[in-house]
């Protein structure tokens, strides 16, 4: 199983690959994480390197998110090339950067399985015309009901001898294609910023639920916020520990310093769950390894 994330060359994400880095090195697996870097010129200023630096699997590529006005685009660009380039084959799952790999995914026996927890957004559900999406595959048979149908990072992509090889070489083209016309027809529309949240996953839901008929898609939890109790494979922490820790808090380049670092503030809230004791240990691995402070 190859893993796969995207981020943009910025300050704001190198702690966190650093995390996720880290935590596949406590499992054997860096070799299998495969890093995808927007390219970016702005001046870099932290301490969050070593592990970046010495990752053996990174891809670099243009910024075509900055370069359109979407940044998630280049989530689903770099995934497109490096699927085009035969840098990732099936089976493979795909992350965000702010996870942290607590063990192992395990094969599935659907081609394609998805993040179930906590996945319901009735604003995209909306913005997709989610219903007419369903009615139209119902009438030709595709889907047999209008059950929910859930879609969350991590994607799990199996391979399968039913999994079509029409599949396999369109998908990635097609979801890139649906998300660039989305941002093409915005701009037109003169679309307010707040719409272009929904993007990227409006174009995964409806070209997953449009690939009903060429594979088996299911889904299972395989995140979690860091907060939660439950047994899965990614700790997500997206959502933050509120009010005392968030991602967005580290934006800036001058909340990087020692003193307000974001490995200092999950160490110090490492009671509040099982799952943020766990991050806390793979700060301190990565701390250890590299003789730093916390």
């Amino acid at each position: 199983m190859k893993y796969f994330v995207s981020i943009e060359n910025i300050n704001h994400y190198y702690w966190q690959i650093e995390l996720l880095i880290q935590s596949f090195k406590m499992h054997g697996l860096e070799d299998d994480l495969i890093i995808a870097i927007a390219e970016n010129d702005s001046i870099k200023s932290t301490p969050y390197v070593m592990n970046l630096s010495k990752h053996k699997n990174c891809i670099s590529h243009a910024n075509a998110g900055r370069e359109n006005g979407c940044l998630e685009l280049n989530r689903i660009f770099s995934l497109s090339k490096a699927f085009s380039e035969h840098i990732l084959t099936f089976p493979f799952t795909v992350l965000h950067s702010d996870m942290v790999l607590r063990k192992p995914i395990e094969p599935y026996a659907s081609n394609i399985t998805t993040n179930t927890y906590q996945v319901e957004d009735k604003e995209i559900d909306e913005f997709i015309n989610l219903d007419s999406i369903k009615n139209n595959l119902i009438k030709s048979g595709v889907l047999s009901s209008l059950e929910n149908f859930y879609y969350a990072h991590p994607i799990v992509f199996n391979h399968d001898k039913d999994t079509t090889e029409s599949f396999k070489e369109n998908f990635f083209n097609f979801l890139l294609l649906d998300m660039s016309n989305s941002i093409i027809e915005s701009h037109e529309k003169e679309e307010k910023e707040k719409y272009r949240r929904f993007f990227e996953k409006a174009c995964w839901k409806r070209n997953l639920l449009n690939s009903s008929g060429h594979c088996k898609i299911s889904g299972d939890t395989l995140a979690c916020n860091i907060t939660d109790e439950i047994d899965v494979p990614f700790i997500h922490y997206n959502k933050g520990i509120p009010p005392s820790f968030n991602k967005h808090y580290y934006k800036s380049d001058t909340c990087l310093s020692e003193n307000n670092s974001p490995f200092k503030q999950l160490l110090h809230l490492r009671t509040i769950s099982s799952h943020a004791s766990y991050v806390a240990s793979v700060i301190e691995s990565y701390l250890e390894e590299y003789n730093l402070k916390s």
